[in-house]
């Protein structure tokens, strides 16, 4: 996903105990299992593909999953689900490489069968996984009472 301009703190997960980071570490998940490989979480900065500056890319000959060590929690969170969701529509067969930017038709419900089998499959090789990144590791916060 491409990187907007940031005006945060270097290293939010260094002060964020429940950043996705340390909880992923915490919990001993370095990889996602995809049933034909293990794709490698590894941190970096500076990240680029074509040009672009980017908060991830999934590399697939590498089996490795890049994540910008900058970004905050809610962030890095929305790039992992991202990441694994470019390796589900590899898996189906939906991969940049082979369509280069064209347009492709699918029938809605082969499409979500599909989508919906990938997600099944990761969710069982990967316990835990899919649940810790989808939900915040600190609840939004709530608005204060009026006395």
């Amino acid at each position: 996903m491409n990187k907007e301009p940031q005006s945060t703190s270097k290293f939010p997960f260094l002060t964020d105990p429940g950043h996705i980071y340390n909880q992923l570490t915490k919990d001993g998940i370095t990889s996602v299992d995809v049933g034909w490989a293990k794709f490698t979480f590894v941190l970096g900065a500076n990240l680029f593909d074509n040009g672009e500056e980017l908060y991830g890319i999934t590399l697939f000959d590498e089996c490795l999953i890049k994540l910008d060590i900058n970004m905050p929690d809610y962030k890095a969170r929305e790039i992992i689900f991202h990441e694994i969701f470019h390796i589900i529509l590899d898996n189906l067969g939906l991969d940049e490489m082979n369509f280069k930017g064209e347009f492709v038709s699918f029938p809605n419900e082969a499409l979500v069968v599909g989508v919906s089998k990938q997600f099944s499959t990761i969710n069982r090789l990967n316990p835990g996984l899919l649940s810790l990144v989808m939900s915040p590791a600190t609840p939004f916060p709530q608005p204060k009472k009026r006395k």
